[in-house]
């Protein structure tokens, strides 16, 4: 069989971009099992040098069809938060006023079928996924846009109702859906059984340790980070995009919190894309609030990091914090459990499921409950030492090997 990875992400696009890069790594083994298989991944330039630099020699590399191409270039390349917004709607990034439920692209389909590709796989949730006439398997994330429509990530140029349109066609269709926890597919039946999704549709394909984590001395890179950065000896560690659900803010007013309580002042160290549009407007909160609540000295933003920084950064880390309110998984848990950095995260349906306990879990919203948890365990190192150790025992959970034949 010929099989199409097909994503419409670079490297720079947070846990998406992960995750799409952990089924590339899996499928390293593909040919071992099926060696008469042929795997090409349709994908932007910027992943498909990531793919090469990384050795996946395994994989056919093939550009996206030209109105998808254009579209990821733009995605990548423009900032002007206008600019952004003309191009989403006129490219079909994203679309106010969608297609036709029964819409078929023939010349994207026309395409990928020129490569001899049978069956697609996507990494993320993406529009082509069904409205190509190439069988799909679609792996859902979340559908917070379901759970929590009223965050502001869904309203831009329609990608609420291009999440809804993608995935109540894929539920009346054929498409095979792919989940991370019993917890996200019990979420996708419970909300698209009414289209049409059956059971037999949604598999649950469970995270597996990333390699920048997995089975390596990070002494070494947690110590060249600490050297790259200029970073203190202990710090607070959160990566994450920014974005209004992330919760950046309550985590600064927290700090600003225990400041003043304890007058404990631990770094808290920050990492991803501030982009433009609503993640700069979030960048811009996160920012201000901590000038308001005097802690802006503690912040340290060292902007995007690669695979391997961010292994020594959680490995440096002595608390990785995530007061998200998105689950039902989070992938920088794992990561974290990996590296041997303890974890406080969200107390959220599927994140109590995945954490067990493993982590330290708390109300995203009680910024109160917040700054407590963390001056806790920014005192108590056994109490950290204890998590650590929970967190490797957890984290066999979710082996590489237990991740790979899920998805084959």
């Amino acid at each position: 069989m010929r099989i199409g990875i097909y994503s419409d992400v670079g490297p720079r696009h947070g846990g998406v971009s992960q995750y799409a890069g952990m089924v590339l790594e899996a499928l390293a083994g593909w040919g071992a099992r099926h060696p008469d298989d042929e795997l090409t991944l349709f994908a932007p330039a910027s992943a498909q040098a990531a793919a090469q630099r990384e050795g996946a020699t395994y994989l056919r590399l093939a550009h996206q069809p030209l109105p998808q191409r254009a579209a990821s270039w733009l995605r990548e390349h423009t900032r002007s938060p206008g600019m952004r917004r003309a191009l989403q709607v006129a490219n079909g990034w994203r679309r106010e006023t969608l297609p036709p439920k029964g819409r078929i692209d023939a010349g994207a389909s026309r395409w990928i079928r020129s490569h001899g590709t049978e069956l697609l796989f996507f990494p993320s949730v993406t529009r082509l996924a069904v409205e190509t006439d190439v069988p799909s398997i679609i792996a859902v994330h979340d559908i917070q846009h379901r759970l929590q429509p009223h965050f502001p990530e869904y309203s831009p140029a329609g990608l609420w109702e291009e999440l809804e349109y993608t995935l109540t066609r894929a539920a009346a269709g054929d498409a095979l859906l792919v989940a991370e926890s019993e917890t996200g597919r019990e979420d996708l039946l419970r909300a698209y059984t009414s289209h049409g999704l059956t059971p037999d549709r949604v598999m649950v394909v469970p995270y597996g340790v990333p390699s920048s984590v997995r089975g390596r001395e990070l002494g070494e890179a947690a110590q060249l980070v600490r050297q790259k950065f200029s970073l203190p000896a202990r710090f607070l560690f959160y990566p994450a995009l920014f974005l209004p659900h992330k919760n950046h803010v309550a985590l600064v007013e927290a700090l600003g919190i225990i400041g003043r309580r304890y007058a404990v002042r631990p770094t808290l160290v920050l990492v991803g894309d501030n982009g433009a549009g609503l993640r700069a407007d979030t960048f811009r909160d996160v920012m201000e609030t901590a000038r308001r609540v005097g802690v802006e000295d503690q912040l340290r933003y060292l902007g995007y990091v690669g695979d391997e920084e961010l292994g020594g950064l959680f490995a440096a880390a002595d608390l990785m914090v995530m007061p998200s309110y998105f689950g039902p998984t989070n992938l920088p848990i794992l990561e974290a459990w990996g590296a041997g950095c303890p974890v406080l995260t969200s107390d959220l349906r599927g994140i109590r499921e995945m954490c067990g306990d493993a982590a330290l879990l708390v109300d995203p919203a009680a910024v109160d409950d917040l700054a407590e948890a963390l001056a806790a365990l920014w005192v108590d190192a056994g109490a950290r030492a204890a998590l650590v150790a929970r967190g490797t025992v957890r984290v066999a959970c979710f082996s590489p090997e237990r991740y790979r034949d899920a998805l084959f």
